[in-house]
């Protein structure tokens, strides 16, 4: 878990070592990364490193909530269209993407989704006919999608507008349903 205070000592202190996170993944495999390398990286002491984040893996549960947060705001429906949204928000955020798969760890992608389930639960909670458990398989169904889809689009060298890989997976929805 992280742990960055609200101020500006703080969050500078955060982006130097989110910073060297990325920089260091460069040259270094994510299993063979140690807090220290980050740590001379960034010029942050290591007291600072563990005051800020408990692991290394915390820096990009970090990373991805931030771009988050900035993304998305108080506003989750900006787009009409939850997918298009989502691809719009990981297209705009590819160092992050990059760092999740040189990590290998989609399941943080995943997990996010997780997270705002409950909110969108929230938001229907006065709907007599809510399918909780419907939803849990929505989101299963919906996190696999996008992160199949955004591997591809990441490996294919990401030369796809958020339109064309929005129409591909629409394509491949339709596709998926006519067989069915």
């Amino acid at each position: 878990m992280y742990h960055i205070k609200n101020d500006a000592r703080s969050k500078k202190s955060a982006n130097k070592i989110v910073e060297a996170f990325s920089n260091c993944l460069k040259t270094t495999e994510y299993e063979q990364l140690t807090v220290v390398q980050i740590q001379k990286c960034s010029g942050v002491g290591r007291t600072t490193f563990y005051r800020l984040f408990d692991n290394i893996s915390d820096i990009l549960v970090y990373q991805i909530d931030k771009a988050y947060d900035e993304f998305f705001g108080d506003n989750i429906r900006q787009y009409k269209d939850p997918l298009e949204q989502t691809l719009v928000f990981v297209m705009k955020n590819t160092d992050i993407l990059n760092n999740i798969l040189l990590c290998n760890r989609l399941d943080l992608i995943r997990k996010k989704f997780v997270v705002k389930k409950d909110n969108i639960i929230a938001l229907h909670s006065n709907d007599e006919k809510l399918d909780v458990i419907q939803i849990d398989y929505d989101t299963c169904i919906f996190s696999g999608i996008v992160i199949g889809s955004l591997m591809a689009w990441y490996q294919n060298g990401e030369k796809e507008s958020v339109k064309e890989v929005y129409n591909r997976l629409k394509a491949s929805l339709n596709g998926i349903n006519s067989t069915i």
